[in-house]
């Protein structure tokens, strides 16, 4: 199998590959972790956050949205003095806003649908020509809107590209060659050495 150059960095980054890359969460808690480990990632290498994972679930509750969106700001000195792998104030305060700003809107959310309602805005935001989840420039500023209009924070464009592509929610420009080999891989365009941003 031809993985990309992202991917074959060591055997953590393989594994992941392999067994996470391209797939839809099972739950909330899954996609708020990868939008968590996404923004941890700006400015490093995603071989840099898959190593600390185990440590940031440690940190931040296992990425449980409803126990994140709880924390104060003695949490956030608690990470920053040593509970946090990756102790930069902007990103560890963004991952409790953006877990606040998921509870917020499942509060508007019907209760039996309230579960899995950010999953829910990822699948549905996306187009279905065929029944497949595609995103296009449409849905990416749907999504984009989304994410400003309930107070996220850390998500530019690049970021919720790499988002979308980690759930294998294609995108069009990309489907005429393999994501793999197209050079706009997710790890790629998230970790941009020159502008260095997401």
């Amino acid at each position: 199998m031809t993985i990309p150059k992202w991917a074959d960095a060591n055997e953590e980054t393989r594994r992941y590959y392999t067994d996470e890359w391209g797939r839809l969460p099972e739950n909330d808690d899954a996609a708020f972790e990868m939008l968590s480990l996404l923004t941890f990632q700006a400015g490093l290498t995603w071989a840099t956050v898959l190593s600390k994972r185990e440590a940031l679930r440690s940190a931040f509750s296992n990425f449980k949205v409803e126990a994140v969106a709880k924390m104060k700001d003695e949490d956030v000195a608690r990470l920053l003095k040593g509970d946090s792998p990756i102790k930069n104030e902007r990103k560890i305060r963004a991952v409790i806003q953006n877990a606040g700003a998921i509870q917020e809107y499942r509060s508007t959310v019907q209760h039996e649908k309230r579960k899995n309602a950010f999953l829910a805005v990822l699948e549905n935001s996306a187009g279905k020509p065929g029944g497949w989840p595609v995103y296009g420039e449409e849905q990416m500023t749907l999504l984009r809107h989304f994410f400003n209009d309930w107070g996220f924070t850390f998500t530019g464009p690049k970021l919720i590209r790499a988002l979308v592509e980690s759930f294998d929610l294609a995108l069009p420009w990309l489907q005429e060659e393999p994501i793999i080999e197209s050079g706009l891989n997710t790890m790629q365009i998230v970790v941009d050495p020159v502008n260095n941003h997401v």
